[in-house]
């Protein structure tokens, strides 16, 4: 559990602060950490995001159950390590050895300073940073490397997107995405309420447009339950909810006479 000041860091953990993973973007909490041969290094526990910048930074990494004889502990792993498998919910990480991993710094929420930044990196093989000491905050500069290239974790798969994004344009992504959310009632600023998805590749289902969408809604919210003669039973649903037969359309202040004249119109024409 984090403490209770973390909301006045600038590194925070994603469930202890203000913000949240925009729709379509995959959360990968909970979602395993593999290399390239499909060895298990550990599950994603939290994310660490850089609320200043409303980037994601790390990967809080659980070394539990892993492949590797790994004592069970934290660690973070930077998200531009990370790359989404092409199919699985499973993250993956490239060139990542289990030397490195017994030498990155166990993680401690309370204790998350510029300098075990520069320890992580430093582990990971990184040396063209500075590891003084003096630095009270970390230069925006230690962020302009591929740890930190949250791109990367789509090169394999994209998230979902609404037609006519960017995305779908061509242009490209802006890597993880984050929004602000509102207080504690999960009211966002966006709009609709978020929901979780075991996997983000899951097309959403239910989704009908069109006539066929309208007329059946206003069936079950308009039509009144009443004892029909089953050969009138389409005309007279048609009077009760004023339903354009041909466009499903809403047809409220048409008269029951005019309805009726159609009707009787549409019969002769059939003949």
């Amino acid at each position: 559990m984090a403490s209770d000041n973390m909301k006045h860091r600038r590194l925070q953990e994603l469930g202890e602060s203000d913000f949240e993973i925009v729709d379509n973007h995959p959360d990968i909490r909970g979602w395993d950490v593999k290399n390239d041969q499909n060895q298990k290094i550990g599950e994603v526990e939290e994310l660490i995001l850089d609320a200043q910048k409303k980037k994601v930074r790390y990967m809080v990494v659980d070394l539990d159950d892993n492949d590797f004889d790994l004592e069970d502990r934290e660690v973070l792993i930077p998200i531009g390590m990370a790359e989404l498998h092409k199919e699985d919910d499973d993250v993956v990480v490239h060139n990542l050895s289990a030397e490195q991993l017994r030498a990155l710094p166990e993680y401690d929420e309370d204790h998350l300073t510029p300098d075990v930044e520069r320890n992580i990196c430093m582990a990971l093989g990184r040396s063209d940073q500075t590891t003084s000491a003096q630095s009270l905050d970390m230069d925006e500069s230690f962020y302009e490397h591929e740890h930190f290239n949250d791109n990367n974790l789509y090169r394999n798969r994209l998230p979902l997107s609404s037609p006519g994004s960017l995305m779908n344009q061509g242009v490209g992504n802006s890597g993880y995405g984050l929004r602000d959310r509102i207080g504690s009632s999960g009211s966002e600023i966006e709009g609709n309420q978020g929901t979780d998805q075991t996997s983000y590749d899951r097309e959403k289902s239910g989704r009908r447009e069109g006539s066929m969408f309208r007329e059946e809604n206003i069936r079950e919210e308009s039509a009144v339950p009443v004892n029909r003669n089953p050969d009138n039973d389409e005309t007279e649903w048609r009077k009760e909810t004023n339903i354009d037969n041909l466009t499903g359309d809403n047809n409220r202040g048409i008269s029951d006479d005019d309805l009726g004249s159609t009707d009787r119109d549409s019969g002769r024409s059939g003949r």
